[in-house]
């Protein structure tokens, strides 16, 4: 029976003609089943997303990330260098979304660097050794109940940059700008938390060359 069968089989047997009790028990009655159905309609909700994103596990395949950096247009040639980062792993559940597996990831971090900073070799280099960078799938929106409703990508990442014997390091968490429903777009969750991850690493280079810069001037 539906919530609108009761409510019609509510009304004929308690309304009658100046029953003052029933009429207010009416509006109680009509407000639970209203709850009612909003918790079946949150409830199916997360389990679509269970099923679409979490319930099978999401699959990530090598991307081409597309970084946005404001090089100068005087700088030192970049290079890459991954530390003890696997090609291939296995992502456990968290927070209420299901693991998944991540295929290329090495090959998918050297993209995203290289559309990012130059290759062109120059006299002066800047390493950047990346040591840690695992993606996951986290919550990016959950109903009233809890229920994870869509997931956003995440880079859990460290590592320094090298200019001779100068050493910077950084750490830090990308987040993905987009989130979805689908696990089949983990993929795309992924390119873009790479994107954001070296936007983040590149700014605190900015950052900590310009702290650096301004120290002297401070001291005299």
């Amino acid at each position: 029976m539906t919530s609108e069968d009761r409510l019609g089989e509510f009304r004929a047997i308690a309304i009658r003609p100046n029953d003052a009790i029933a009429r207010a028990v009416l509006p109680v009655f009509q407000s639970k089943l209203k709850d009612e159905a909003l918790m079946v309609r949150m409830g199916l909700a997360t389990f679509a997303f269970a099923l679409a994103l979490s319930g099978c596990g999401f699959d990530v395949q090598a991307v081409s990330p597309q970084p946005n950096l404001s090089l100068p247009a005087k700088h030192p040639g970049f290079a890459l260098q991954l530390k003890g980062i696997p090609d291939t792993y296995e992502v456990p559940a968290e927070s209420g979304v299901m693991g998944g597996t991540v295929h290329g990831w090495q090959a998918s971090l050297q993209a995203g660097f290289h559309n990012a900073f130059p290759a062109e070799p120059r006299d002066h280099q800047l390493v950047l050794i990346l040591e840690h960078a695992t993606f996951s799938v986290v919550p990016a929106a959950v109903n009233g109940a809890g229920g994870v409703v869509s997931g956003r990508g995440q880079i859990q990442f460290r590592g320094r940059w090298m200019s001779g014997s100068e050493d910077i390091p950084f750490s830090g968490t990308a987040e993905s700008k987009t989130t979805t429903t689908n696990r089949g777009e983990a993929s795309l969750l992924a390119s873009s938390a790479i994107e954001s991850m070296y936007e983040q690493i590149w700014a605190g280079l900015v950052k900590a060359a310009s702290e650096s810069q301004s120290q002297p001037s401070q001291s005299q």
